[in-house]
């Protein structure tokens, strides 16, 4: 049987949606890695690790990315909310 080397990861469910939450809040990564008591560097790893396709952290770079667009939306709708529509561009 293999033998696992180097340190068991701090990942889970529970701190997955702490960083998720405080990114759909509006905080900025690293703060948001913090308040859920990761280092900035071990989140970022866990996102390349998603982005290239690791099946632990596929989901939590899916919900950090989905939770950044929602929360620059919402700030987008909120600072707009008179603004005329864009109408289509005529090709």
């Amino acid at each position: 049987m293999p033998s696992k080397v180097g340190r068991p990861t701090d990942f889970n469910g529970t701190v997955a949606m702490a960083i998720v939450a405080a990114v759909r809040a509006g905080r900025a990564r690293d703060a948001a890695a913090r308040s859920a008591g990761v280092s900035p560097s071990a989140f970022y790893r866990w996102l390349q690790l998603g982005r290239a396709g690791d099946p632990r952290f596929v989901l939590f770079a899916v919900a950090v990315a989905d939770a950044g667009t929602a929360f620059r939306r919402a700030r987008a709708a909120r600072y707009a909310p008179h603004a005329r529509p864009r109408r289509p561009r005529a090709e």
